[in-house]
C-alpha cells in the first residue's frame, strides 16, 4: 500500500484510537486499565511513525505505568518502543537501560518473548554504539559491547528461524527473524566502519544482501543503503553511488531511509545527496523521496524536506540546461549568465511544482 495512503489510514487509526481513550477512561468497562494500557500503546507506535518522537515517549511512558499488574510481555513490547524514540532523541544511556530491562522481561515469556529478545539485543547494541560515537576520548570496550550484542542479535534470529522452519514453519517469526538477522547485519557494518575495518563491513553487507527476498522494499532499499556506506567509506565511492541508486519503480535508499526521519537517519540522508545520488526517481508505489520527506511535521522531517529539495535541485538541473541548450545553442558571456538565469529559473520553478504536489498527494 502506498505510503501516503498509509499515513492516512495511521491518522485515521490515531483519531479512533484516541476516542478509543476517552471511552476507556470514562467508561466502567471490564479490564479498562489494561484497554487503555493497549491504546497508549498503539498512539505512541503511531507517534513514532510520524516522528513526534517527544509525544511518543510521553504517551509510551503513561502506557507503561497505566496498569498495576500489567502482562509481561505488553510491557516488555512497550519498553522496546519506548527504547527505540530514546534513542531517535539522543538518550542513548537511558535507550541502553530500557532495553536491558525488555531483555530481562521478555526472557521468561516463551517464543513471543525470544522475539523480543531478539530486538532488544540489537536495539541495545546500537544504543551502545551511539554512546561509543558521542563519548571522548573513545572507549573502545563500547564499541565492543556493541560488536557483542549486534553479533548475538543476528545469532538469536538464526538460530530462531532454523527452529521454526522445522517445528512451525508457518509461523509468523520465520519471516520475522530473518528480517531481524538481517538487519543486525546491516548494522554491524557500521560497527566495522568504526573500527577502521571498512573491507570487512563490505563483506557482511555482501552476506546480507544475499538473504534478501525483495518481499520487504523498505527493508531491502535500507540494506543497500548500508551496503553502500560500506562501500563508501573503503574508497569505492563509485560503486556505492550504483548501489544506492534504484532504477524507476523500486524502493531505493533515498526512499526507504525518508521514512522514519530521525537525526540519525537525516545523517544518512544527506550522505546520499552529497554523494550525487539521483533523487528525481520513483519507488513501486509512484512515490517519490519528496512525496515521502513531507509526510511527517517534527524537526528532523523538516531538515529531511531541505536535503531532498537541494538534491533535487541537482538531479533536475542538467535536463533542464540541455534543454535550454538545444533552444538557444551554445552562448557566451552576459548571455551565458543569462542562460544560467533562465536554467535557475527553471529548476525553482519544477522544484516548486513538485512541493506543492506533494503537499497534495500528502492529504
Amino acid at each position: 500500500m502506498a505510503e501516503c495512503v498509509q499515513r492516512a489510514l495511521w491518522q485515521e487509526k490515531l483519531r479512533a484510537l484516541q476516542s478509543a481513550l476517552e471511552i476507556c477512561e470514562k467508561s466502567g468497562l471490564p479490564q479498562t486499565k489494561s484497554r487503555r494500557q493497549n491504546v497508549l500503546f498503539e498512539v505512541g507506535g503511531i507517534r513514532r511513525r510520524f516522528g513526534q518522537h517527544k509525544e511518543g515517549i510521553c504517551t509510551l511512558q503513561e502506557a507503561l505505568y497505566a496498569n498495576e499488574d500489567p502482562d509481561p510481555l505488553k510491557r516488555a513490547q512497550i519498553l522496546g518502543e519506548l527504547g527505540v524514540l530514546y534513542r531517535h532523541v539522543n538518550q542513548y544511556d537511558l535507550a541502553r537501560s530500557t532495553f536491558k530491562q525488555q531483555y530481562l522481561i521478555a526472557s521468561q515469556r516463551g517464543i513471543d518473548g525470544e522475539a523480543e529478545m531478539c530486538r532488544a539485543l540489537g536495539n541495545e547494541g546500537m544504543a551502545v554504539y551511539n554512546i561509543y560515537q558521542s563519548t571522548m576520548p573513545a572507549r573502545p570496550e563500547l564499541l565492543r559491547e556493541a560488536f557483542d550484542k549486534l553479533e548475538a542479535r543476528v545469532l538469536r534470529a538464526q538460530k530462531l528461524q532454523d527452529r521454526l522452519s522445522r517445528d512451525d514453519p508457518h509461523s509468523p517469526f520465520v519471516s520475522l527473524s530473518l528480517i531481524w538477522q538481517k538487519i543486525g547485519m546491516d548494522r554491524l557494518t557500521l560497527c566495522y566502519i568504526a573500527a577502521g575495518k571498512a573491507s570487512e563491513a563490505v563483506l557482511q553487507a555482501e552476506a546480507s544482501q544475499r538473504l534478501q527476498t525483495g518481499e520487504e522494499p523498505t527493508v531491502t532499499g535500507y540494506s543497500r543503503f548500508f551496503y553502500g556506506n560500506a562501500l563508501w567509506h573503503n574508497g569505492q565511492p563509485e560503486k556505492a553511488r550504483h548501489v544506492w541508486s534504484a532504477p524507476v519503480g523500486v524502493c531505493g535508499s533515498v526512499h526507504s531511509i525518508r521514512k522514519e526521519p530521525t537525526n540519525e537517519t537525516v545523517g544518512y540522508l544527506s550522505l546520499l545527496a552529497s554523494a550525487g545520488v539521483d533523487f528525481d526517481t520513483y519507488d513501486e508505489q509512484g512515490f517519490s523521496p519528496l512525496d515521502y520527506a513531507v509526510l511527517s511535521d517534527s524537526d528532523d522531517a523538516r531538515r529531511m524536506v531541505d536535503i531532498v529539495l537541494n538534491a533535487l535541485r541537482t538531479s533536475i538541473r542538467p535536463g533542464l540546461e540541455l534543454g535550454a541548450r538545444q533552444s538557444q545553442g551554445n552562448a557566451t558571456g552576459n548571455v551565458r549568465e543569462t542562460f544560467d538565469e533562465i536554467v535557475t529559473a527553471q529548476v525553482e520553478e519544477e522544484v516548486s511544482v513538485r512541493l506543492r504536489l506533494a503537499n497534495v498527494r500528502r492529504y
